[in-house]
C-alpha cells in the first residue's frame, strides 16, 4: 500500500491541485495572516472536507491516473492518513516548502507493564510544518475524523491553536528580531 511507483511519486509533488481548493489557498494567501496559520487552515479545509477511509478500491482509483492524483482524492472524498497527508503537503507546496510528510507508527496501546504495543494498525502519516514564530517544528495532520489509530482530541488541538496566540508570538519574534 505505501509502495509507489515512481510515476506516482512524480504527481505527488506536481500533480494539479482541485479548483475549490486552489481558490481556497489563494484566499488564505491574501488574508496576511501568519504563514502559520495559513498552513494550519490548509490542513484543517483539507482534513475536514474528507472522509477517513483505507479502502483499496479508493486507493486504486487514486492511482490509476497519476496526473489526477489530488483531484481525484478531492472529488471522492475518502482518504486514509497517507492520502490525507499528501493532498495537504501539495496544497502546502502553494504557500512554501518548509514542511516535512512523516510516515512512522503511532502508539496510543500499552501493554501490561506499560510498554508500546506494536502491530500493523499503528502505521500512520503526518506532516512536520516548521514554525518561524517559535523556531521549532510543529505537528500538523490532515488525517480525517475516523482514524481508529489516532487520538482525535490531540489532533484537533494541534489544527486549533488560537489566532491571538499566533499573533502574539509573531510581535514576540518581531521584537527580538528588531533588537
Amino acid at each position: 500500500y505505501f509502495e509507489e511507483s515512481e510515476k506516482l511519486k512524480e504527481a505527488e509533488m506536481s500533480g494539479e491541485l482541485p479548483a475549490e481548493l486552489k481558490q481556497f489557498i489563494t484566499e488564505i494567501k491574501a488574508s496576511r495572516l501568519p504563514i502559520i496559520k495559513q498552513k494550519r487552515e490548509i490542513v484543517k479545509f483539507v482534513r475536514n472536507h474528507l472522509k477517513y477511509s483505507n479502502s483499496r478500491e479508493a486507493w486504486e482509483y487514486y492511482t490509476a491516473k497519476p496526473a489526477e492524483y489530488f483531484t481525484r482524492i478531492w472529488e471522492r472524498g475518502e482518504a486514509d492518513c497517507k492520502v490525507a497527508n499528501d493532498l495537504a503537503c501539495r496544497a502546502l507546496a502553494e504557500i512554501d516548502n518548509d514542511f516535512q510528510y512523516v510516515a512512522g507508527f503511532y502508539v496510543k496501546e500499552k501493554g501490561q507493564d506499560g510498554e508500546a504495543v506494536l502491530h500493523s494498525g499503528n502505521g500512520h502519516a503526518w506532516l512536520k510544518i516548521w514554525d518561524h514564530i517559535r523556531r521549532r517544528a510543529i505537528k500538523l495532520d490532515a488525517t480525517p475524523k475516523g482514524d481508529p489509530t489516532i487520538d482525535q482530541e490531540e489532533q484537533e488541538r494541534e489544527l486549533e491553536v488560537e489566532l491571538e496566540v499566533e499573533l502574539e508570538y509573531a510581535r514576540q519574534a518581531t521584537r527580538v528580531d528588531r533588537r
